[in-house]
């Protein structure tokens, strides 16, 4: 039960002709109907007001309200006068007893509001109950969710179009990328203990990730999974690998290759170049002083116009150092 008091402190209507409303009746109902529903004589609920309420000399009641309803008032002769149906607060529902001047809680599934929501204090997002990790993870009532376990997630349960959620994972399970169900970026996330992660409902049962935090504020190797992009630098180049894994470049000059976002301290993490020479042949990459070669030996790069050649780098201690192979050569 979620009683209000709307408008001014006492219910009222306008009589015949600018008259007082002395001994109107206000007969109230269900929304849509004629199933009678009560108003109350205080803010408790306790006790409910004779249905009709009777105006008194000066075309008052003491009326508290339930949510929506249908008025039908009548004159001191019971001449029906008018008729509102969805009368209530302005799109309200569902506001619970524990509002105040100062705080507001919705309470009803349902609640709802027609017009602009301006909020000058701290908003806080209802905090649900813990879910186990699912195929199709289905939350339970609030907007953020602690997720246990380590089953691997292909989909949310729809909670409405234009709904937002805050997940935060309490280990490592994968979400796995869908163009429609659960879009990601085009590719899976594995997600570490501490991550949390923001997803809108864009269509009923369609989610997209529109934030990705880790809990350590690093980045891993299965945040940049399967993920590529391509460039064509010519004196240097930033891999941002906090985004991609897969680096192909069309070297259009010597190129200097640096990194950006490298993996937090105790991560693991391996990445790929493919170094493609351009039309004009015998580009140069050179790689950051942390890696250490095959035999500690630089790689003699191809020179050939169009030919690739392939390096994989591997870090284990958060990029502090790394092996470096070149995996393939000259391929055309």
């Amino acid at each position: 039960m979620a009683i209000t008091l709307l408008a001014n402190a006492k219910f009222s209507v306008p009589g015949h002709s600018g008259a007082l409303a002395t001994g109107f009746k206000i007969y109230t109902y269900e929304p849509g109907g004629l199933v009678a529903k009560a108003t109350y004589t205080n803010s408790t609920g306790g006790t409910p007001n004779d249905n009709p309420v009777v105006l008194d000399q000066r075309g008052e009641a003491d009326i508290w309200w339930d949510g929506l309803y249908k008025i039908v008032v009548h004159d001191n002769n019971d001449v029906p006068v008018w008729t509102v149906d969805n009368y209530g607060a302005p799109g309200f529902t569902g506001i619970s007893d524990s509002s105040t001047t100062t705080q507001l809680t919705l309470t009803d599934a349902s609640a709802t509001f027609a017009g602009n929501v301006i909020i000058q204090e701290t908003f806080t997002p209802f905090q649900g109950a813990d879910v186990a990790s699912a195929s199709v993870l289905t939350l339970g009532v609030g907007n953020t969710f602690d997720v246990t376990g380590t089953t691997t997630i292909t989909s949310i349960a729809s909670k409405g179009v234009g709904t937002y959620v805050t997940l935060q994972f309490d280990g490592a399970l994968t979400l796995t990328h869908h163009a429609t169900d659960l879009i990601l970026g085009g590719h899976d996330i594995l997600t570490a203990a501490g991550d949390i992660a923001v997803f809108k409902e864009y269509a009923t049962g369609d989610w997209q990730l529109v934030g990705y935090r880790n809990g350590n504020a690093g980045v891993t190797a299965s945040q940049v999974k399967e993920k590529s992009v391509t460039a064509s630098p010519t004196t240097s180049y930033e891999a941002d690998l906090g985004k991609y894994s897969l680096f192909e470049l069309t070297l259009g000059g010597d190129t200097s290759i640096t990194f950006a976002n490298t993996p937090a301290s105790g991560d693991t993490l391996v990445i790929t170049f493919v170094l493609i020479q351009d039309a004009t042949g015998s580009r140069t990459p050179s790689f950051p002083a942390a890696v250490d070669w095959d035999a500690g030996v630089t790689p003699s790069w191809g020179s050939t116009d169009g030919n690739e050649d392939i390096v994989q780098l591997f870090s284990y201690n958060g990029g502090t150092t790394w092996r470096g192979n070149l995996i393939g050569q000259n391929y055309a």
